[in-house]
């Protein structure tokens, strides 16, 4: 074996452990937030609602095409616990890592730059918006969008195909990601030129290596068109796709998607942007996001980013190929970006920099456990073993959705017998006027519920019993378990 083979392999072996500390911190702070309740309904509660609830169909097809939680059914029927899915979302985030620095050695064959690109995306902050906020599947994409490309790269089209598959099952809209591959890898097969592709495209005299590229196109755009008017309304009550009306006022928001723009490009040195034709890498994904009529679409901290991230940082090897740029030239803009990256980082605290950025979100302290976490902890396992139906605020309601008896909204016509309300537990809201921005006393006030209920409080706790279950045996037992739990405390 060569000096140079095991230096090599001493680098890999460094990366890898990289990837596995950067893996073991990202699930841990993602695991804390969920023991501090930071976690919401919207939307690990749901998910692990739907995984625990609901038949087959309806897990991939019910309100979002996400046929990869079928994938995900039988493991969590082994850990039916909320870690098993930030677990994976954590995984997957680090694989995508290894994969992008495979790609990124393939494209560049340089590992200084390739792991200098890797760091830069493991520390991306819109990327790091998926740690942040809850589980979602759009995160299980970000490997195979890179194993897409690295397949497209080395013309190994069959493969290529079978992992942009796995892109299309985690949500309807990922279509757009196998268009912009698609579409920018024909384009780089006519030498990026528009007018030779476009010419090719009016004929259909398309070379042999191409044809995979429009399949693959096509198949984007027959996901999305599928999902969209066959799929989702076929499993929905309202008989319709219901996420339309996010793009009612494409205007609002200028500013903000000004400094989205801008942002995005900082995070990577503006390197990308300089190479025009990679427009067609991350322009719709990009897009998709600026015509939404609702901030957090566009906002650090959020999963909505999950095809921009990765598209860009494909989009940034190349433009580093085709410019030529060697480490010694890229060297201080990645340490520059870096830096910049970690201050607009969402999981660091709160230090004032948000109050300049709007679309900057971050969680109100970093995720430690308190006495009142643990006591909260313990009144809801009290709860979660009876048989009695419970309606929790929303950041408490993902460690009950296990729960058949567990409610996400006020039933009026069969209403739960407890409310569960935590004031020391914050709300996440990212609109005054969204749906979910609520808590039990909201339904006071829409329902005009006090009446019903009766209010019992534990050390900051709240639990509202219906007035004609007060002195029922099970709820009494109840009570005094919960008094004799947090008395300890």
């Amino acid at each position: 074996m060569s000096e140079n083979s095991t230096k090599d392999r001493k680098k890999v072996a460094k990366y890898i452990l990289i990837c596995a500390f950067i893996f073991i911190l990202q699930l841990i702070y993602s695991i804390l937030r969920y023991h501090v309740f930071f976690t919401s309904a919207f939307d690990l509660g749901i998910y692990i609602r739907k995984i625990s609830h609901y038949g087959a169909k309806r897990i991939a097809f019910l309100g979002h095409s996400e046929p990869i939680l079928l994938l995900i059914l039988p493991l969590y029927e082994l850990f039916p616990y909320a870690e098993t899915l930030l677990i994976l979302q954590a995984l997957s985030v680090a694989l995508s890592g290894l994969i992008f620095y495979k790609f990124a050695n393939e494209i560049l064959k340089n590992r200084d730059i390739s792991f200098g690109l890797m760091l830069l995306y493991f520390l991306n902050p819109f990327l790091l918006g998926l740690i942040r906020y809850d589980f979602h599947p759009v995160s299980l994409a970000l490997p195979f969008i890179f194993l897409t490309a690295y397949y497209l790269e080395k013309r190994k089209y069959k493969k290529a195909l079978i992992a942009s598959l796995f892109i299309l099952s985690v949500k309807e809209d990922a279509g757009i990601a196998l268009v912009s591959l698609g579409s920018y890898y024909l384009l780089k097969s006519n030498n990026f030129s528009l007018k030779v592709t476009i010419k090719k495209g009016l004929k259909l005299r398309f070379k042999r290596e191409e044809w995979p590229l429009i399949i693959l196109t096509l198949l984007g755009i027959l996901w999305i068109l599928l999902s969209i008017f066959i799929l989702i309304p076929h499993y929905s009550a309202r008989r319709h796709y219901g996420y339309t009306n996010r793009y009612s006022n494409p205007l609002s928001y200028l500013p903000e998607k000004i400094a989205y723009i801008l942002l995005h490009g900082v995070f990577v040195g503006f390197i990308p942007y300089t190479f025009p034709p990679n427009i067609f890498l991350f322009g719709v994904p990009m897009l998709e996001n600026l015509l939404s009529s609702r901030i957090y679409q566009i906002a650090i901290g959020y999963q909505y980013q999950y095809m921009v991230v990765p598209l860009l940082f494909i989009a940034t090897t190349y433009a580093i190929k085709i410019k030529k740029l060697d480490w010694e030239s890229i060297k201080k803009i990645i340490l520059t970006s870096l830096l910049i990256s970690v201050l607009f980082s969402p999981l660091i605290p709160p230090y004032g920099i948000e109050e300049y950025f709007p679309i900057l979100y971050k969680d109100p302290r970093f995720p430690i456990p308190s006495e009142h976490d643990r006591m909260l902890k313990n009144v809801i396992d009290i709860i979660s073993v009876t048989n009695l139906t419970v309606l929790p605020q929303p950041t408490i309601y993902p460690h009950m959705a296990n729960r058949k008896e567990t409610y996400l909204f006020y039933n009026q016509t069969n209403p739960p017998d407890i409310l569960l309300l935590d004031p020391y537990i914050p709300l996440y809201c990212i609109q005054k006027d969204d749906t979910w921005c609520y808590d039990v006393h909201y339904f006071f006030e829409l329902f005009n519920i006090s009446k019903k209920y009766k209010l019992y409080t534990f050390k900051g706790i709240e639990i509202y019993v219906r007035y004609d279950k007060v002195n029922s045996d099970n709820i009494q037992k109840l009570l005094a378990k919960i008094r004799q739990v947090t008395s300890k405390n």
